[in-house]
């Protein structure tokens, strides 16, 4: 069973995504602060791939900040990034992985995933 560490602030969208994921047949280990995350290398060396939200609040990495600090630590990872802000992703340019948009289409949240993983 994959181990998917998905990175959100809102625990709503959180909660939906991880119940959905779960119900998909992944092991989901959840997270809504990067920080904490980043120093949880025990985690990060468990996850096979990282759902991260790009736009997190003032104070903490935000998600792109957090996937590169995360690839320093796991060469490799798949990197699936989602966000609800169009414009973050046009004043970031490439990213180390796929983006989704908000709301999240969760059965093409599942291809991807699916997709990124070689399942």
């Amino acid at each position: 069973m994959p181990t998917i560490l998905l990175i959100e602030d809102d625990p709503a969208v959180s909660q939906v995504i991880v119940e959905h994921l779960s119900e998909a047949g992944f092991a989901i280990s959840s997270e809504s602060d990067t920080s904490v995350a980043l120093a949880n290398t025990e985690v990060l060396e468990r996850a096979d791939l990282l759902l991260v939200d790009l736009v997190m609040p003032t104070g903490q990495p935000n998600g792109l900040e957090f996937a590169t600090a995360a690839r320093a630590k796991v060469p490799d990872l798949p990197i699936i990034f989602i966000t609800g802000y169009y414009g973050f992703v046009a004043r970031a340019g490439t990213l180390p992985g796929t983006v989704l948009y908000k709301p999240v289409d969760l059965e093409a949240l599942t291809h991807e995933i699916n997709s990124s993983l070689g399942l």
